[in-house]
């Protein structure tokens, strides 16, 4: 049901978001199959709809593909729209990385990819330290990392011109054996690189 409405989400905004924006799409062939995690910076409130921009036979490769959000606006009045394009709450007060991550667990495990933004909110300028969860979710999943840079051209109320770039999918053994804060800092300065 969700990959059939990103489908149509896909269909119907695709080409509003070629009128609407200057897109540059660098290195969307280095999308793995599903599953995979795609992880991202976050300078905007539309960053996870951006993936309609991607050519419609990438499609097959990501779909279906969850995002996270705070239980708060889980159950906001636009829940069944989030809700059928693939969100998923995750608990306010998760005491362990098990608990917050038991859901991305196993959406991963069943063959379905995920978009998380590893600084754990929106970031216009400059940057945050990365959240150490994503060097959890690549241990516990065993699935890939690709990193994604989304950049925006001009002030935040005039964002025309959109560069998105994708970086070499990352597997846990191309990272340094350290703890895993200092991975998924690494992890956040592979995808501010590109």
């Amino acid at each position: 049901m969700i990959r059939f409405f990103q489908y149509v989400f896909c269909i119907v905004f695709h080409p509003l978001f070629r009128c609407i924006f200057q897109v540059d799409i660098l290195g969307a062939e280095r999308i793995p199959t599903r599953p995979f995690i795609l992880v991202a910076n976050h300078p905007s409130m539309i960053d996870p709809f951006l993936l309609c921009l991607l050519p419609f036979f990438m499609w097959n490769r990501i779909a279906p593909i969850h995002f996270m959000t705070a239980e708060t606006r889980y159950h906001a009045w636009y829940r069944p729209l989030i809700k059928l394009l693939g969100a998923y709450p995750v608990p306010q007060r998760g005491w362990t990385m098990e608990q917050f991550f038991s859901s991305s667990i196993e959406k991963l495990k069943a063959g379905d990819s995920l978009m998380l933004f590893p600084e754990g909110k929106m970031v216009r300028q400059g940057r945050e330290r990365a959240r150490p969860g994503i060097a959890y979710l690549m241990r516990q999943s065993g699935v890939p990392v690709v990193p994604l840079h989304i950049a925006w051209d001009g002030s935040v109320v005039k964002m025309r011109k959109l560069r998105m770039t994708f970086g070499d999918p990352i597997v846990l053994s191309d990272i340094r054996s350290q703890p895993p804060s200092e991975q998924a800092e690494e992890i956040m300065e592979t995808i501010y690189s590109l």
